[in-house]
């Protein structure tokens, strides 16, 4: 664990060394000067903004149209490393978003010093998304700051929810215990200040403390006599009774669980992404599928596709276009495609299908491997999140259809708020539509009416209509599947963003990149064709959100933590049936759950 979480924190500082090469041409030998603004110096950026996420290959367009944060590390000489760091932290969307931000990126100086000090080296680097993300995230302030703007004894509180202090003496600017050597490299959205030291938070500083424990003396004591101790006669034990223990049953596997197979013959080269009607901007699961496609494209030289649908009919068509040019994988995103998937599962033996949200009961093909999640477990979280913050004792969830993947979320935060306070009055309603703001605004309004002070929206677009409408009007609300405060709040630019508590959040990306790293020949993962790969809070496959610029205390956030423990080991249930969302026992005078339409005369998509 020790060795993995320094390939982790390594990964993320790829981001900020290649931050630094954006610096060409400057020196990196002396600290920058402070010198005031001159008010024409850097005119406002008025650039077309980038789409966060673009269904070609995004970094390989992003050259001289547009330069934001992420185009100008790609800029730099090492692009291919920077690429993969953000992809695999998901930050693409929200480092290309408007902004602005202030980037504080060591040199390749501070890079290496890092690296001979933890004894690794480059090639060994992997990604890990939440460690990731939090160390790419403590080196970024949300607004632009340049060197002029800033005092001594300031505090700016990083995206990661943590404070930098900046200490200035002469024209010395120094953030913690870094020194700004190269100051004010502007970008589109934002400003870039190249420092000579990587900004670490206290707790991944222990782990890379702790990493260097084992030196190479220590890897010496593992001798050729204890590594044979593992004979032949003891690989004998594992019985022809044993292995079979392994029933039918056991098909759902967990992610830190996954066997170390041969990939299968067929080794995938093109990938095609069959989006639902949300689309792959929808900030919340397709948009986290495109992430996971993106990095596997990255790591192992795939080719990509991307087909977006208007309507569940669209959805088998659009997966035999897929196959038309040339996919031998399909990332098919979304509950109501599963018919779809099957139907092409069945007559395309040869391509292999990763259903996102799919659930088959009978007669699953080998070639599809259902991508399930306990959005229970992580609804339960937000839940006890909000029934921790409310003052009004009521509050309220903005839904999509009644598939269970919303139905785990729904009753997963339902349940969470009642374990806190069996009292408290839960409002939730079903739409007809993954992509209505409209409507799901219209709900929060409803909900706020009320006495509502706490918005959860777990619907896609509609979901996020609601709780972007809530927070508006200073009302507490929790997003989705990914950190909304990142995408659908523009990482603290939008209105409202100091409303957004948290998100329930579910690891689409790293569940898609498992299993195409397995069809790609990984030997490291397991394609489980023909069965279920389940991401859940004992493999961290859910989670939730920081806190970022709201004000929610710390005693809310270690209670969460607090349960969140308790449902990793096993010791908390949730009542909610993990693969329908059904309530394994019902509470009582429970409601009828509706489902409203986003119009009176519309039909409910099938």
């Amino acid at each position: 664990m020790k060795f993995r979480n320094r390939i982790l924190l390594a990964v993320s500082l790829v981001f900020m060394v290649v931050l630094a090469a954006c610096a060409t041409g400057t020196s990196t030998e002396t600290p920058a000067t402070r010198t005031p603004r001159a008010e024409t110096a850097t005119p406002e950026a008025t650039a077309e903004v980038v789409e966060p996420i673009v269904e070609e290959t995004p970094i390989a367009e992003a050259t001289t149209e547009v330069s934001n944060i992420v185009e100008t590390a790609v800029a730099g000489s090492d692009f291919t490393v920077l690429v993969q760091a953000i992809e695999a932290a998901g930050l693409v969307e929200a480092l290309s978003a408007p902004g602005p931000f202030t980037v504080f990126a060591p040199t390749d100086a501070a890079f290496t010093a890092l690296l001979e000090a933890l004894g690794m080296t480059a090639e060994e680097l992997l990604a890990n998304t939440e460690l990731l993300t939090s160390v790419l995230l403590y080196h970024v302030v949300a607004g632009s700051a340049n060197a002029a703007d800033l005092t001594n004894g300031q505090t700016l509180t990083t995206l990661a929810g943590l404070d930098l202090t900046v200490t200035i003496d002469g024209a010395t600017v120094m953030i913690n215990n870094a020194t700004v050597i190269v100051a004010d490299i502007a970008t589109s959205n934002g400003v870039i200040h190249v420092i000579d030291t990587v900004l670490l938070p206290t707790e991944v500083t222990e782990i890379a403390t702790s990493s260097v424990e084992m030196t190479e003396e220590a890897m010496v004591e593992m001798t050729e006599e204890a590594m044979v101790e593992m004979t032949e006669e003891a690989m004998v034990e594992m019985t022809e009774e044993a292995m079979v223990e392994m029933t039918e049953e056991a098909i759902v596997v967990e992610a830190t669980e996954v066997p170390v197979v041969v990939a299968p013959a067929t080794v995938i080269t093109n990938v095609c992404l069959v989006a639902d009607q949300g689309g792959i901007r929808d900030g919340n699961f397709n948009a986290l599928a495109y992430v996971g496609m993106q990095r596997a494209e990255q790591e192992f030289g795939l080719q990509t596709q991307i087909i977006e649908s208007d309507e569940p009919a669209d959805y088998e068509p659009n997966m035999e276009t897929c196959i038309r040019n040339g996919a031998n994988v399909i990332v098919s995103v979304g509950f109501t495609q599963t018919d779809a998937a099957i139907a092409i599962a069945n007559a395309n033996p040869d391509v292999f299908i990763i259903g996102v949200d799919q659930f088959y009961r009978e007669g699953q093909p080998a070639n599809i491997v259902s991508l399930l999640f306990r959005e229970d477990q992580a609804g339960f979280l937000v839940g006890v999140m909000a029934a921790l913050v409310t003052q009004s004792n009521v509050i309220g969830g903005v839904y999509g259809r009644d598939v269970p993947a919303v139905v785990k979320f729904r009753h997963g935060f339902e349940e969470g708020a009642r374990y806190i306070n069996p009292e408290i009055i839960v409002l939730g309603q079903y739409t007809d539509r993954f992509d209505a703001p409209a409507l799901g605004a219209t709900i929060a309004e409803q909900f706020i009416g009320e006495g509502a002070d706490v918005i959860f929206g777990a619907g896609g677009g509609t979901g996020t209509g609601g709780i972007q409408y809530a927070a508006e009007r200073g009302v507490y609300v929790i997003g989705v599947d990914q950190d909304e405060y990142l995408t659908n709040f523009g990482a603290g630019d939008s209105p409202g963003a100091e409303f957004i508590i948290s998100s329930a959040l579910k690891s689409v990306d790293v569940g898609v990149f498992d299993m195409l790293a397995a069809l790609a020949g990984d030997m490291t993962y397991t394609f489980l064709g023909g069965g279920t790969y389940m991401l859940e809070a004992a493999n961290d496959g859910i989670g939730f959100a920081p806190r970022h610029d709201s004000d929610l205390s710390d005693e809310v956030v270690a209670r969460v933590e607090e349960v969140f423990g308790l449902l990793k080991a096993g010791e908390l249930e949730t009542n909610v049936d993990p693969v329908t969302g059904a309530f394994i026992v019902e509470p009582e005078n429970m409601q009828p759950e509706t489902m409203m339409t986003a119009e009176p005369e519309a039909t409910p998509e099938n």
